[in-house]
């Protein structure tokens, strides 16, 4: 569901989904990895907690926003790639300023540092509830370097909605009879 009010938009993500089948993540598939610790080579030992919101991720929580982009830029790659994701993963770096307030940056799988994931805030608020950072029910605002958003997580879990503004960017026209298929 949808919804759009002047310039901003409200999204209905769905309810995210939490075992290790649904990421997909090794170990044990019917659990769930909550500050779960990974290890990276070089690396001090860090905790990820893991949501899929249609997409994977790994959330880590982080002492500042500054460390928080350091850590996406240096670590997410080798977390992207870990080898408890084996369809690899986002790897969010977060900074929880308040209960109602964290500082993100992504490193979003397959694309490197993004401005902005809409499923990453998401997955991120959620696993800020699951570790006792935010609370259910309770709009979290989301800093991305691209913008803010605001995602609420619903009681239960049952929904996650995604509130944030909307622009036009550009118009194009494709003829689609002059693509090439990729090589495979």
């Amino acid at each position: 569901m949808c919804e759009l009010a002047g310039d901003n938009v409200t999204v209905s993500m769905g309810a995210p989904r939490l075992l290790r089948s649904e990421i997909p993540m090794v170990g044990p598939l019917g659990e769930r990895c909550i500050d779960q610790a990974i290890e990276i080579p070089g690396q001090p030992i860090r905790t990820i907690t893991c949501v899929s919101m249609g997409n994977p991720h790994a959330i880590t929580f982080v002492s500042s926003r500054e460390e928080a982009r350091h850590l996406a830029e240096t670590v997410g790659p080798a977390v992207e790639r870990h080898p408890y994701f084996p369809q690899r993963t986002n790897a969010e770096f977060a900074f929880v300023r308040s209960r109602t307030e964290i500082d993100l940056v992504v490193w979003e799988r397959g694309a490197g540092l993004t401005l902005a994931c809409g499923t990453g805030a998401c997955a991120t608020v959620v696993a800020a509830i699951l570790t006792g950072r935010c609370d259910e029910g309770v709009p979290v605002k989301v800093n991305l370097p691209g913008g803010a958003l605001q995602i609420r997580v619903m009681p239960e879990l049952a929904n996650v909605r995604m509130y944030g503004p909307a622009a036009h960017v550009f118009d194009a026209e494709i003829d689609l009879g002059a693509l090439q298929p990729r090589p495979r």
